[in-house]
């Protein structure tokens, strides 16, 4: 399963950011000084591949990080010519791996679905797709540090250690050095404090532990690695010009210090006055260097002249400080002055913020392993650090792509809690917006009344459609011991109610900490999965009952925005289809969860009657006077057939929001006196109704699996449906009945059973079989109590 994501996500994240870098390059998106590193380093790149054209050894650029990420530009520039072009799509290369490898080392700790959900989210991550697609060095930055990170991680779940996991990541560390210092330094302690507590459970357990501390040790000291390296590099390979040699404190530190002309020294930010004034001279700087040479005035500075005069200060300052470099600017908290910037970065942290708080609660919860704590450290240790070396807006998202999606696997996880089997019984929570009559709300009573008391509770919260009575519905559901009536939950989409029925959902799965959820129909289907997944319900199940995006009475826009909405959450639980059709769309559209089938049963008699004795032809259909049951094409149907058998009568059973126009439809029809229609029945009358007819036709436009259909087979009726998922599966062609694909077919099918009634009893009788064989409640109830109980 972790090929096939892995292969998608980086040709998405390649696609976003190669376009993007096609698109910049053309036309520059934002203004220019969001770009003002990369066009540096592009200059210093282009000087230095003429140095080297002149003879000359020596580099322009100052910074020894700078000299790397300008020394690699310089290279592919030398390799293909000044094209800043190809190294924005080498980045861009670079930046999908990064996607890669994310996914490679979250999968294992949060499982395939919470790490390609938590991928995606990263590939599609706008400031992600700039930084990774211009001419920064981020993207190197990124690979090499999750590099490091993954290869310590394989450590922890490995046996027996290879010592090249530990060689690798220091080799990856030491990488990191030369593009950030800093970095590297704050990566190798945190994962070499990792391995030592994976070292210390190893010992307590008696598990081998040697290798893993030598790991430690070898991480450890991949800072001190770089700084001999960093020694013979930057003086002697990529040294800088001679008029700007700097003070070698600047090169060779983990920290490079900073120049104070109030104090005439350098001063490194390793207590709360030099941390004071680096922040100080550093922003000075930033604002002059921007006035002289672009002539803009930096509003984006963060807590300019702070002070700090003792570590309580620093302490003090983190928390406003980490939220800061991680969310601002947000609305309402940070002036947007009309700035259209702003604005997309404040809808982009608002969004983060949810992300963050999601994967802090999904930490809080879940398993406490020591791999999980190693990410949440890198995560605290690297926001802090940005909390207090960030000068700027600018810089700190541009950092913060590296340790916030460290949240997003948490985040997308929310570890379930453990099933709550008091008193030896699994709580059920059944949840629908379609209560009443139908077949959705007959299927879901029947679940809750059938499951075994001695095993399972039943929860149920639903909705009921607009003029039905919720307390009649209630009254048909005396196996839900618990009932909770949600009026928001409608069926169409309406983002006000939708979002209050989501934080009712929300509530009650608190209150009721259910073993299993199990949503029905499409609008409790995406609500209550999110529901489950916030509140952490252990096992979720979904069961369409018939995709919305199939209603053909709908816009192609609307079809398409529920489908991407059964796309969006189908990463949360299992699929139980109710057909086998709609199982293969169910896989069609998941991320890889199990798709299970479990069909509509019957819900009649036991012992169902025989059809009725009676005179003529009598052809009737079942369900609701809506367009999915497509009423129109029956009242064509009977006017067509008529002509053929004047003697035939026809009955719709059922009402419905149509019942005015089909009726209407019907005398334009010149149907009058033919055609009945009874309007809504309790269930045993439309099944005794039923026992009426010689034919049910059952020419649907969409299904999921027809109830009428499953009944009039119990009742031995032959059934004539529309070729379409759910009716295909109930309805085996020449052997308990007849698939029409138009209505020209619907009428010649009609028409062959009306003339030979020995056909009619022949597939009445296989019909009836088959749904006494293969349709029962005992069957469905068994598969749905051995999911609700599974661990």
């Amino acid at each position: 399963m972790t090929k096939s994501p892995a292969r998608l996500l980086f040709l998405l994240a390649l696609s976003l950011r190669v376009g993007f870098a096609l698109v910049s390059e053309v036309k520059p998106v934002f203004p220019a000084h969001y770009y003002t590193d990369a066009r540096l380093m592009e200059e210093t790149a282009r000087d230095m591949v003429s140095s080297w054209q002149r003879g000359e050894e020596y580099l322009s650029a100052r910074h020894p990080s700078q000299r790397t990420h300008a020394f690699l530009l310089a290279c592919c520039y030398r390799a293909f010519g000044f094209h800043p072009l190809l190294t924005k799509i080498l980045n861009s290369f670079f930046g999908a791996l990064v996607i890669v490898v994310f996914f490679k080392f979250s999968a294992p700790l949060f499982g395939a679905g919470p790490a390609a959900i938590s991928a995606l989210c990263l590939s599609l991550w706008p400031s992600h797709i700039f930084f990774t697609s211009q001419n920064f060095k981020d993207s190197w930055i990124l690979l090499l540090a999750y590099a490091a990170l993954a290869f310590v991680l394989r450590i922890f779940r490995d046996n027996p250690i290879r010592p090249a996991d530990g060689l690798a990541a220091v080799g990856a560390l030491v990488g990191v050095g030369f593009l950030r210092s800093y970095l590297a330094a704050t990566t190798a302690c945190v994962l070499a404090a990792g391995l030592c507590a994976e070292t210390a459970r190893r010992l307590r357990r008696g598990l081998p532990w040697g290798k893993v501390l030598a790991t430690a040790a070898l991480v450890a000291g991949a800072p001190v690695l770089y700084l001999h390296l960093s020694r013979v590099i930057f003086t002697d390979c990529l040294k800088p010009p001679p008029s700007d040699v700097p003070d070698p404190a600047v090169i060779h530190a983990i920290m490079p210090p900073t120049y104070s002309p109030s104090l005439d020294r350098y001063v490194a930010p390793y207590s709360p006055r030099n941390l004071s004034e680096t922040r100080r001279v550093r922003q000075l700087s930033d604002r002059i260097w921007a006035k002289d040479n672009a002539g803009r005035e930096i509003g984006t500075q963060l807590f300019v002249d702070l002070e700090f005069n003792n570590w309580w200060d620093v302490l003090a300052f983190l928390p406003k400080g980490v939220f800061y470099v991680l969310f601002m600017p947000l609305p309402g908290l940070y002036a947007m002055d009309g700035n259209l910037g702003r604005v997309l970065a404040a809808l982009e942290n608002s969004v983060l913020l949810i992300l963050a708080l999601a994967g802090l609660l999904g930490a809080w919860r879940g398993p406490k392993t020591i791999a999980r704590w190693l990410l949440l450290s890198l995560f605290a240790v690297m926001a802090a650090g940005s909390a207090l070396l960030e000068f700027d807006l600018g810089s700190a998202t541009r950092h913060k792509i590296l340790y916030l999606p460290l949240l997003f696997p948490f985040a997308a996880s929310l570890g379930p809690r453990r099933p709550n089997l008091k008193g030896g019984r699994t709580k059920v929570l059944e949840v629908l917006e379609c209560g009443g009559p139908g077949g959705t709300g007959n299927q879901v009573a029947a679940i809750c009344n059938g499951l075994d008391p001695r095993r399972f509770d039943a929860v149920l919260v639903y909705a009921v459609r607009p003029g039905e009575d919720p307390e009649q519905y209630r009254g048909q559901v005396p196996g839900a011991k618990t009932a909770y009536h949600v009026p928001d939950m409608v069926r169409e989409i309406s983002l006000g109610r939708d979002l209050k029925a989501f934080v009712r959902l929300c509530s009650i799965m608190r209150r009721e900490a259910p073993d299993a959820v199990h949503a029905h129909s499409s609008k409790a289907g995406v609500l209550a999965r999110l529901a489950a997944w916030l509140t952490g319900a252990p096992r979720v199940f979904y069961s369409p009952h018939g995709y919305s995006f199939l209603q053909t009475d709908r816009s192609p826009a609307s079809r398409l925005l529920y489908r991407a909405a059964e796309w969006s959450v189908s990463w949360i639980g299992e699929i139980v289809a109710v057909s086998p059709s709609e199982a293969r769309l169910a896989r069609s559209l998941n991320w890889g969860n199990p798709v299970h089938t479990v069909c509509d049963p019957y819900l009649g008699p036991a012992e169902p009657p025989p059809p009725l004795p009676h005179e003529g032809l009598a052809l009737g259909a079942c369900g609701r006077l809506t367009a999915a049951r497509n009423p129109e094409a029956f009242v064509r149907l009977a006017a067509g057939l008529r002509r053929a058998r004047p003697d035939a009568r026809f009955i719709w059973i059922g009402g419905g929001e149509q019942e005015e126009d089909i009726r209407r439809l019907a005398h334009e029809r010149g149907l009058q006196g033919n055609l009945e229609i009874t309007g809504w029945l309790k269930p045993e009358q439309a099944l005794e109704k039923m026992r009426e007819l010689d034919i049910l036709v059952h020419y649907s436009r969409w299904e999921g699996l027809p109830n009428a259909v499953l009944e009039a087979m119990a009742l031995g009726l032959p059934v004539v449906a529309s070729d379409a998922p759910g009716n295909q599966d109930a309805v085996i062609p020449d052997v308990t009945g007849l698939l029409a694909r138009d209505e020209a077919s619907l009428l010649r099918a009609a028409l062959r059973l009306a003339h030979d009634a020995s056909l009619r009893r022949k597939l009445g009788q296989a019909g009836r079989e088959r749904i006494l064989l293969e349709f029962t409640p005992a069957q469905a109830l068994g598969a749905l109590e051995k999911l609700y109980a599974q661990n």
